[in-house]
């Protein structure tokens, strides 16, 4: 059950966590689709970023589009707070959903100031 987050004509942002296989450091690369499929930035982003040898990808989470309630733009995977509520943002039943446990309501796109990312250092050492 969750929240439906409404999403406006937006620029598709992705935010790529990876991990050098050599030494275990973990980089976030913020990419467009417009810089991913026209420009082939990838090689230029980070040095050899998509050699499956030497990097890994971790995650690849879409922009919503939507900032919460600090202005910081909500991803796919973010853990986040709605009141006394907290959950995971994920990509189902073609829209992003707040998922949450005891809890399924829509909402509309001024509605995410409501909504507050969790920061999760932790996710830069896994």
């Amino acid at each position: 059950m969750g929240f439906f987050i409404g999403v406006n004509m937006r620029e598709i942002k992705f935010r790529y966590r990876i991990k050098n296989r050599k030494t275990d450091k973990i980089n976030i690369v913020m990419l467009t689709l417009d810089r991913l499929e026209f420009h082939s930035v990838l090689p230029n982003v980070l040095p050899n970023i998509f050699d499956f040898f030497e990097w890994e990808i971790l995650s690849r989470d879409e922009c919503t589009g939507l900032p919460d309630k600090n202005n910081k733009l909500i991803f796919e995977g973010d853990d986040c707070k709605y009141g006394s509520y907290r959950g995971k943002i994920v990509f189902d039943y073609g829209c992003f959903i707040f998922d949450c446990d005891n809890l399924s309501m829509s909402f509309r796109d001024h509605d995410s100031k409501d909504f507050e990312i969790i920061d999760n250092p932790e996710l830069l050492n896994q």
